[in-house]
């Protein structure tokens, strides 16, 4: 995923999570083998990614090894409370 041109164009930050193991009898997340993350600047960016022959390749890719049936796509809206692209300023008192 990481070298295609529109996951360089709209994609922030991807990352693949791969439980080992729960140390809790929990059966529902027993059938959890991987999770994919990623990150967007703005819904835009998700909407355009979505569209992209990239992405169409991520899902046909996924199709071959997983039970697309039994998948579950989450979504979530993060929103920054603090910017720290920029230097942050004390607040006068």
């Amino acid at each position: 995923m990481a070298g295609k041109p529109a996951t360089a164009e709209h994609v922030r930050r991807y990352a693949q999570l791969h439980p080992f193991g729960s140390t809790q009898e929990d059966p529902e997340c027993s059938k959890i083998d991987g999770i994919w993350v990623v990150s967007f600047a703005s819904l835009s960016n998700v909407e355009d990614f979505l569209v992209t022959a990239d992405h169409a390749a991520i899902e046909a890719a996924e199709a071959e090894f997983a039970d697309t049936g039994a998948s579950e796509f989450w979504t979530a809206v993060n929103y920054g409370v603090v910017n720290r692209l920029v230097p942050e300023l004390a607040t006068e008192r």
